[in-house]
């Protein structure tokens, strides 16, 4: 597989086995829930249906501040700084 993916242009990069912040549609969701969910309470399902929409719908509003939450470039713990279209080493 990884001798297929070579010559394809394909590279592998290996994630911690649990790891949201690298994944950029938890960070979209957790994003959704400051805005819509903090401090709020919905009596109905369809009133939290209606801002969820209304969010997604409207989701431009917060380009600024989605460009800089949703980035390429990530922090591990161990203070290191990685970003996708560097080159990785497969582990031996």
């Amino acid at each position: 597989m990884t001798t297929w993916a070579a010559g394809q242009r394909i590279e592998f990069v290996y994630l911690p086995t649990y790891s949201p912040n690298l994944n950029l549609i938890e960070r979209l969701w957790h994003f959704m829930r400051v805005k819509i969910l903090n401090s709020t309470y919905y009596e109905k399902h369809a009133e939290f249906r209606a801002a969820s929409v209304t969010f997604l719908e409207d989701i431009k509003q917060y380009k600024k501040e989605l460009r800089s939450l949703l980035t390429l470039n990530f922090r591990t713990v161990g203070g290191t700084s990685v970003h996708l279209s560097q080159t990785t080493q497969l582990p031996v």
